[in-house]
């Protein structure tokens, strides 16, 4: 085969670099109710404390277990597309340096954290039961002590 004398160049942009910082590790976010947060017991309003801890109540509540279903968790991801857009912005960050790897998670994290709560305040359908609303005294599913909207936390693994 005759040589054409074509170069190929190759340019890096970070990558080695970025290799480097992972460590052969896998990092993630997690964002929702964490240990730490979830086996506390959930606090009732004017009634001290359940039997389910709060990592069980906001479970049910995601999935629909006993109760209606109402994703904070699942919902935001879809409605903000997976936060494609977020993740390409913090991983630009990171390649041209202006980030590091975990600080770009922890951004991605605290956004996350951020549109989960704000979905939570917004109000998730289906809308509660009159005998709810006369219960808790709020018309807004998921806030009645304001424990689930705390214990929504971000971590970087």
């Amino acid at each position: 085969m005759a040589r054409t004398g074509a170069t190929i160049r190759d340019t890096d942009n970070g990558f080695k670099s970025l290799q480097r910082e992972l460590g052969g590790r896998r990092r993630r976010v997690t964002v929702g109710v964490h240990k730490a947060e979830g086996t506390k017991e959930k606090e009732v309003r004017g009634k001290g404390k359940s039997d389910r801890t709060l990592a069980e109540i906001a479970f049910m509540h995601e999935f629909g277990i006993d109760v209606d279903e109402r994703s904070y968790l699942r919902s935001t991801m879809d409605d903000n597309n997976n936060f494609s857009s977020e993740i390409i912005r913090l991983l630009t960050g990171v390649i041209q340096k202006k980030l590091s790897l975990l600080g770009a998670l922890d951004l991605l994290g605290l956004e996350i954290e951020t549109k989960v709560r704000d979905k939570i305040r917004a109000g998730i359908p289906p809308a509660l039961s009159d005998v709810t609303v006369a219960r808790k005294g709020s018309s807004l599913p998921l806030v009645d002590t304001g424990q689930l909207i705390r214990a929504i936390k971000s971590e970087v693994k």
